[in-house]
């Protein structure tokens, strides 16, 4: 089993291939790459393009877009995890998309992706998945004509498991709640023969339904002379004056 071209590398060693046919996208993907110190970008619009720098020179890291024409990503992904392609087979490919669903990220997983980035794609996003990258480990497995991650069948497996679980639980969740709703039904029924629990509490006195609810009156605290004011009244008293400071 081999592990992928750029397992071990730093930033400024990457040989990075993007694929997208947005303008747009492509200078936002090169302008984040060359904050991030990437050694070389590589920018195509189409698939087969790349496809042919590729086979001539082949990168270190593949970026690809997934929505393209006339090659989408998943072929592309395709065409280089083939076991005839190698060494570009063991190249590690990072997909941006707008399609995240769950059966989306699953296909692109088994075809041989490492990592997915949605868009609108964050900088730190993208910094985080290729710090990923060059520290993971996972080595390749031949699966028929073509390699995949390993782990990662175990890991859809598993995850599955997961969902199905999750599955049964809410639908038991929602049985439990119209089973209780139910028999509450039948209780306030049984309770109030046939009325519900609101007609069964007591009526209002006449003299009090306009009447309004008794406002406690909270007394103000008395006001208590300082020990200051009290001492200038005796003063006063004794014939003292006011004491003013010398100027």
């Amino acid at each position: 089993m081999v592990q992928h071209t750029a397992c071990g590398l730093n930033m400024s060693q990457l040989d990075i291939i993007v694929v997208d046919d947005a303008k747009p996208m492509q200078i936002i993907l090169r302008s984040m790459l060359s904050a991030m110190k990437v050694k070389r970008i590589r920018v195509f619009d189409r698939a087969d393009q790349a496809m042919q720098a590729m086979l001539i020179e082949p990168p270190n890291l593949v970026i690809t877009d997934l929505k393209m024409d006339p090659i989408s990503g998943f072929q592309l992904i395709r065409m280089i995890r083939k076991k005839n392609m190698a060494p570009l087979c063991f190249v590690p490919i990072i997909v941006v998309t707008a399609h995240g669903t769950r059966s989306t990220i699953e296909r692109l997983f088994e075809s041989g992706c490492h990592f997915c980035v949605a868009k609108p794609v964050a900088p730190a996003n993208l910094q985080e998945r290729l710090s990923w990258i060059i520290r993971d480990k996972r080595e390749f497995v031949l699966k028929e004509d073509g390699y995949i991650i390993g782990g990662v069948t175990e890991q859809l497996a598993d995850q599955q498991k997961k969902w199905e679980m999750l599955e049964k639980a809410r639908e038991f969740h929602e049985r439990t709640l119209r089973v209780a709703s139910s028999n509450q039904e039948k209780i306030d029924e049984i309770i109030g023969g046939g009325k519900s629990v609101n007609d069964l509490a007591p009526p209002v006195p006449e003299h009090m339904e306009h009447q309004h609810p008794v406002r406690r009156q909270v007394a103000s605290p008395s006001h208590k002379p300082t020990a200051v004011s009290s001492a200038r009244r005796q003063g006063r008293r004794a014939g003292f004056g006011e004491i003013t400071p010398h100027s």
